[in-house]
């Protein structure tokens, strides 16, 4: 497999979509732009319900998300902010967008 395909979330032609159930966990990460800081999100089970705890604006909060092949969309609803970008494997990435702004953000699956 192209593992240059994998870095960008995209997938060879024929092959399964990324499973739900690889996104269960914690994942740490990082953001810039408009606001900058840390994030961890904990997704439970195989579904993309779960929490992400900022630092800036500091807070946890729920989330809930989708994945579409290797593409992934979640979301901070009370904090309104909503990350779109690409994962694959153990990592993620993407932009994220506000109502102050928006930026980069990066994740690796820590557990």
């Amino acid at each position: 497999m192209d593992r240059r395909r994998l870095a960008t979330g995209a997938r060879p032609p024929g092959s399964p979509a990324l499973s739900l159930a690889l996104l269960a966990g914690t994942w740490s990460g990082k953001y810039g732009g408009a606001f900058s800081g840390t994030f961890q999100i904990h997704w439970k089970g195989s579904k993309l319900i779960g929490s992400i705890a900022l630092s800036n604006p500091r807070g946890t909060y729920n989330s809930t998300g989708s994945v579409h092949g290797g593409g992934i969309k979640f979301g901070a609803v009370s904090a309104g902010a909503a990350y779109t970008g690409s994962v694959s494997d153990k990592s993620m990435s993407g932009a994220y967008r506000s109502p102050q702004g928006g930026g980069p953000w990066s994740a690796h699956k820590t557990s």
